[in-house]
């Protein structure tokens, strides 16, 4: 099984293997068992426990390589969180 990531993510990390991008890597087992099977070329940012993921920064290459690792759910780009309402009562 190949871990999913978005096509246009994909070809911005194949453009240039070496450049450093940060990612959400959500896992298909447990948290632990993702973060003991990541290289220790990526650096694991955060950790978000309610849905089993990491945040790392690292290598374009390391990035895509972990695709193939069984303990990988999906990698995605990490963007901006906006809300949708911004005039809402604190």
């Amino acid at each position: 099984m190949s871990a999913r990531i978005e096509k246009r993510f994909a070809r911005l990390l194949e453009s240039d293997p070496d450049a450093v991008h940060e990612a959400i890597v959500r896992a298909v087992g447990t948290l632990d068992q993702l973060i003991d099977s990541l290289p220790d070329s990526l650096e694991v940012r955060y950790t978000y426990r309610l849905i089993k993921a990491v945040a790392v920064s690292g290598r374009a290459a390391d990035l895509l390589a972990l695709r193939a690792s069984p303990c990988v759910l999906s990698i995605e780009a990490v963007g901006t969180v906006t809300s949708i309402r911004e005039d809402c009562p604190s």
